[in-house]
């Protein structure tokens, strides 16, 4: 499933909760890609659809890809929001991940 991210109807003012929320969506998708659930992701710059981000769920169905992301902190305060599409997809996309690892410059830490 590919999810397209998007701002959200959330106007949070206060920077520090702001960025609070964001930091804690990162780790959200981080705990997604170290369980295997997150494929890849990256974000986008900015563009007249608001939209944030791209990624794409190792999921069956689209009402697996929006339960997992139903607990993401920046989705549930509106911050951001999701839209899911059915998406096919080579079978070696999910080796990314395993790649990803040794790859990366640093780490999230989950706490």
């Amino acid at each position: 499933v590919a999810g397209i991210i998007k701002a959200g109807g959330s106007e949070i003012q206060n920077k520090r909760v702001r960025d609070s929320l964001v930091n804690e969506h990162v780790k959200h998708m981080t705990r997604l890609a170290v369980s295997g659930q997150l494929i890849a992701a990256g974000g986008l710059g900015k563009n007249e659809n608001s939209y944030r981000g791209l990624f794409i769920l190792n999921v069956a169905t689209l009402d697996q890809a929006y339960s997992l992301m139903e607990s993401d902190p920046a989705i549930k305060e509106k911050i951001f929001a999701v839209d899911f599409y059915k998406w096919t997809a080579p079978a070696a996309l999910t080796e990314s991940s395993r790649v990803h690892e040794r790859l990366v410059k640093y780490k999230v830490k989950l706490d």
